[in-house]
């Protein structure tokens, strides 16, 4: 027994025989056992000890330890389990045992680091995480160069690069496609839905199912970064720059479930201003042809038929070359059989409008000819006689201008 506790027990005694009650007695200062470890060195006694006991408080550790402290409040990591939970903090963290040594604590636990039961932590170690070195995850170390086994994502991306690009995004869970057993090849029936559009901006219809992923994502590369992922130029490189068909979307032609490009279902009367009538069996490139660039083929017929004129030089006066629209409406018969679509306005194209009588007859009436495009041209500086004979009639005994003075035209 110590002098110090002698010399109470002797007051004891005393006081005892004095007819006192004995007071109890008062706690003893506290002699260190040994040195701190590295990171504890600098701290007062009082910093860890309650009063100046031997006694550790474990809240004077928690105020220090806060990363665990937080663990422990949220029910999470290995200091929330079941095993650890209630322990005081001195059983596993010894100290005062010298500079160099190492609090972690793994010597008062079973199987010690090397046999760590990983799932006291939440995070259960399966398929090739068995087998990998502690350090490969928990590669951080405390300013004391001792290993720290906080604050690790548990996200396959705490580890791993993300080869993908997913960028944090919801579709950053490793696990829907991989496995942990071995990152290659990924799983044969993934968690990922391709036409699901929580997943994607691209459903995959037609030709596209068939195509394997790294035949659009080469090198593991899956979020493009587009802000139209659906656009045809992500992945295919279009025939049509520097032509008028780029500046449309290329579904207004194509689509994966036609199976070839060369397929197309372009509505040209929606689309366009231009009604193709008899040009509908024409390829494209008849009209629009390379050498055109963007610049939109001209609507006229004339324009691109004027050499097809089967009426010659006879209606050079509507214009050079004559307008065929004037007359005729395309049609999928030859331009011989196209009819007159009624806008030919003779009053205002001629020198003579069309009244009475004369606004009810058919055209070759008047306009004879010798074949279906040919038409007569009438001299109307004669007047009526320039169409009407009247040598039979009245023997020629009158003048044109003398027609008036009995005919009209009208009713």
């Amino acid at each position: 027994m110590g002098c110090i506790a002698r010399v109470a027990m002797l007051v004891a005694l005393v006081a005892c025989a004095a007819g006192e009650a004995p007071q109890p007695a008062m706690p003893q200062p506290f002699t260190s056992p040994g040195p701190l470890f590295a990171g504890h060195k600098a701290l007062d006694c009082t910093r860890c000890h309650a009063g100046a006991t031997a006694e550790v408080d474990s809240n004077k550790c928690m105020s220090c330890h806060d990363a665990v402290a937080d663990q422990v409040f949220a029910g999470k990591g290995l200091h929330a389990s079941v095993v650890i939970r209630m322990k005081r903090c001195e059983i596993c963290h010894a100290d005062h045992r010298g500079p160099r040594y190492d609090p972690m604590g793994w010597r008062s636990m079973r199987g010690g680091l090397a046999g760590f039961d990983h799932g006291l932590t939440g995070w259960p170690l399966g398929g090739a995480h068995r087998v990998t070195a502690c350090n490969k995850c928990h590669s951080t170390l405390d300013r004391e160069g001792l290993p720290t086994f906080l604050g690790v994502n548990a996200s396959c991306g705490g580890c791993h690069a993300d080869p993908h690009r997913f960028d944090k995004s919801p579709l950053e869970d490793c696990g829907r496609c991989h496995s942990s057993h071995a990152w290659q090849p990924p799983l044969a029936n993934p968690r990922f839905d391709h036409n699901d559009r929580k997943d994607t901006r691209m459903p995959l219809f037609g030709a596209h199912k068939a195509v394997p992923c790294r035949g659009c994502h080469a090198s593991a590369v899956f979020r493009f970064g587009l802000a139209k992922p659906d656009r045809c130029d992500a992945c295919h490189q279009s025939p049509h720059a520097g032509h008028l068909f780029s500046k449309a979307p290329c579904d207004w032609c194509h689509s994966p479930t036609f199976k070839t490009l060369r397929a197309n279902n372009f509505d040209h009367s929606e689309k366009t201003r231009f009604d193709l009538d008899g040009h509908r069996s024409l390829p494209c490139e008849t009209c629009h042809a390379a050498s055109a660039g963007m610049t939109k083929p001209p609507r006229t017929c004339e324009s691109c038929h004027a050499d097809r004129n089967p009426h010659g030089a006879r209606f050079a006066g509507l214009g050079s070359p004559s307008p065929c629209g004037a007359c005729h409406k395309a049609s999928n018969t030859a331009p011989s059989t196209w009819k007159l679509t009624g806008r030919f306005d003779h009053g205002k194209q001629t020198k003579f409008p069309l009244t009475g009588k004369h606004a009810e007859i058919a055209c070759r009436a008047c306009h004879r000819g010798k074949g279906p495009t040919s038409f007569e041209v009438l001299d109307l500086s004669t007047g009526c006689t320039g169409c009407h004979e009247h040598a039979k009639v009245h023997a020629n005994k009158y003048t044109n201008a003398q027609c008036t003075s009995c005919h009209i035209d009208f009713r």
